[in-house]
């Protein structure tokens, strides 16, 4: 790695901006930092020259506005960095990710088949009507459309339709009952209400599931 090393991370405030931060070091003055990000919905990497300050040693960050850039919620962004120094050296840095969650709400999780289930609080009803929704409606699902199911498949169940809209109006996204990205192998439902769970999410994840 011609005396180059580097260390990044990213972080973010869901809707709002994310950041991207590096730390690397150089036998020989650092020239230039490029940044790069991809994601599943967006068409082509973005790339980014990067403003850094230091030497042989130096600290890099970038914001993506969120705002501008819609990203999926429960996307997962893979992002790496070039280090470019004066001698001609240059370090790919390891591709790393950051999974997109709407991380206003405390999600709890259930698995099972590779079906992981998120809800939030404190009702385990709820994340288990949401796991027998689909466990139940699979076979016959496949058996009409004859495709895998993704692996793993993820579903959110918001604690009321209101959240769910506004996590996607966040994101850019227009409110329609509910909400699956298959791209992604992500669905979004909502159902707070542990005594109307099943019977709600019965009927919309099987929609979704389609």
């Amino acid at each position: 790695e011609q005396g180059i090393s580097a260390e990044s991370q990213a972080d973010y405030n869901f809707g709002q901006v994310m950041h991207f931060s590096l730390s690397a070091s150089a036998e020989s003055p650092i020239r230039r930092v490029t940044l790069f990000i991809r994601a599943p919905e967006l068409p082509n990497t973005l790339t980014a020259d990067v403003a850094f300050s230091g030497s042989e040693e130096i600290e890099a960050s970038h914001p993506v506005d969120l705002t501008q850039l819609r990203l999926a919620p429960f996307t997962t962004v893979t992002y790496w960095w070039l280090v470019e120094d004066q001698d001609g050296n240059s370090v790919e840095t390891e591709h790393q990710t950051v999974e997109y969650v709407d991380n206003q709400f405390e999600w709890r999780e259930i698995e099972q088949d590779g079906v992981h289930v998120y809800w939030t609080g404190d009702e385990p009803a709820v994340g288990q009507a949401a796991l027998d929704a689909v466990i139940s409606s699979m076979p016959e699902m496949t058996a009409i459309i004859p495709t895998d199911p993704a692996d793993p498949l993820r579903v959110y169940v918001y604690p009321t339709a209101a959240d769910l809209r506004a996590g996607l109006r966040l994101t850019g996204r227009d409110w329609v009952g509910a909400h699956a990205r298959p791209e992604l192998g992500v669905i979004l439902v909502a159902a707070g209400n542990s005594l109307t769970a099943a019977t709600d999410l019965a009927q919309s994840i099987p929609h979704e599931l389609a």
